[in-house]
């Protein structure tokens, strides 16, 4: 709202999200790498797969995990993900 512009993000889900949908939940915001854009920490650190195992192994709660784009004009059309579990949200949302 400040800036008056719309921005992507990259919402991860836990698997136990959709099953419980008054349950609300911690965040964590994740900022990528010089270079990157919100889509990094998925596909090339592969964020969902770490958390689903340590939410799995009880060594973190479930949570959301927010990876903004920290590029000033980002490209709509551009980007495509294989994920399922992933939101792409025009506007940032507070949880």
């Amino acid at each position: 709202e400040a800036k008056k512009e719309f921005r992507r993000c990259m919402v991860y889900t836990p698997a136990e999200y959709e099953s419980h949908p008054k349950k609300r939940y911690p965040v964590l915001y994740l900022q990528h790498g010089m270079g990157e854009d919100e889509t990094g920490w998925s596909t090339q650190g592969y964020m969902h797969y770490i958390m689903d195992n340590l939410i799995a192994t009880g060594k973190c709660v479930p949570m959301l995990v927010v990876m903004d784009s920290g590029k000033k004009s980002p490209s709509l059309t551009s980007w495509r993900t294989k994920s399922v579990r992933f939101t792409v949200l025009l506007s940032m949302m507070s949880f």
